[in-house]
This record gives C-alpha cells, structure tokens and sequence, in this order.
C-alpha cells in the first residue's frame, strides 16, 4: 500500500492473498492495512494537503488537469492488465477490464 508516497507494509505485519478467480491462483499478496495504517494514511494526506506548494494551494484549473491525467493512467494501465492477464477487474466476458468498477458493497 501506498502512504505518504511510499510503498509500506502494514503497521501490524499482516497480509492477505489476491486470487485470479478464474484460475484460483494466487497473483500476489498486500498488506492488510488496519486502523493504524489508516491513521497513518490519514496524517499524512493531511501533511501533503497543508504543504504550501501542495494540494490545496492549486487552482481549480490544474487540479482538474491533473485528476483527468491520473484517470487516464488508470484507464491506460486496466487496458494493459487486461491484455495481458495481470490482475484487475474484468468485463462481463472475462477477456478484458471492465469498463466500470464493481459496485461498492456498503451501496
């Protein structure tokens, strides 16, 4: 998981597995962030937010710009996935990315 632009384990050391539930393989494992993590997150984001060339200090106008090119790369890297089997959510036909993500289950 990623805090304060770093890649980190979880506070308390735990992980969990992410199977392709098409094979059943296991892909890969994260850390399995928990309330500590989230609180980490949280102050962190807080720091970035507060900083004065950061966020919050942006006009509209680039912050815009700047959300439209972070989804672009996401729609550019679930395209790549699904060409090439890596994991991420799949269409309805299971050969590519779907093109929504899968509905929240708190909806």
């Amino acid at each position: 998981m990623m805090i304060g632009g770093q890649s980190v384990d979880a506070a308390d050391g735990q992980t969990f597995e992410i199977v392709n539930p098409a094979t059943g393989a296991v892909v890969a494992t994260a850390p399995m962030g928990g309330k500590t993590d989230v609180d980490r997150a949280v102050e962190a984001a807080r720091k970035a937010f507060d900083h004065p060339k950061g966020w919050s200090s942006w006009a509209a106008g680039k912050r815009g710009r700047t959300l439209a090119k972070f989804a672009a790369l996401i729609k550019d890297k679930s395209e790549e996935r699904g060409r090439t089997g890596g994991p991420g959510p799949r269409g309805a036909d299971g050969a590519g990315p779907a093109s929504r993500p899968a509905p929240n289950a708190w909806s």
